[in-house]
């Protein structure tokens, strides 16, 4: 499956009396992932700030579909935790509605050479008794 991902850095870092902070906010979004989110990290050395962000980074490569979805529901939203559960609910009854209607195709296969075999059986069983039937007439008693 391909994907179309963007990921937007904004990086502001401030000096002051010999301190530093650092703020960047990362945007994550793809095409096929219906949210947009942008998450702020702030630390107080870039050494931090690159672990944080790296490993998010890191994971919505693998996954943005996985990764946005557990964002949502580990964070505050619950507008959007709820909106979340109810389109992977929708996710699950399509697949059940699927997986539901092979099973009902393959039942069907089954049953189908289930009599095949049935029929099979019973054509070898008669051919046994012709066969039978034909030696016993032609042995003598």
């Amino acid at each position: 499956m391909q994907s179309n991902c963007n990921i937007h850095i904004e990086y502001n870092e401030e000096h002051y009396d010999g301190d530093m902070s650092i703020e960047c906010k990362v945007t994550y979004s793809c095409t096929d992932v219906n949210d947009k989110i942008t998450v702020s990290y702030e630390a107080d050395s870039i050494e931090v700030l690159q672990t944080q962000i790296s490993e998010n980074i890191i994971e919505y490569i693998r996954d943005p579909e996985k990764w946005t979805k557990q964002y949502i529901l580990d964070g505050d939203d619950n507008r959007r935790k709820l909106q979340a559960l109810q389109e992977e609910l929708a996710s699950f009854q399509h697949d059940i509605e699927y997986h539901r209607r092979n099973a009902e195709k393959y039942e069907s296969y089954r049953r189908t050479t289930e009599g095949e075999i049935k029929a099979l059986r019973i054509k070898i069983l008669n051919e046994r008794m012709e066969k039978i039937k034909h030696e016993q007439s032609i042995t003598p008693s």
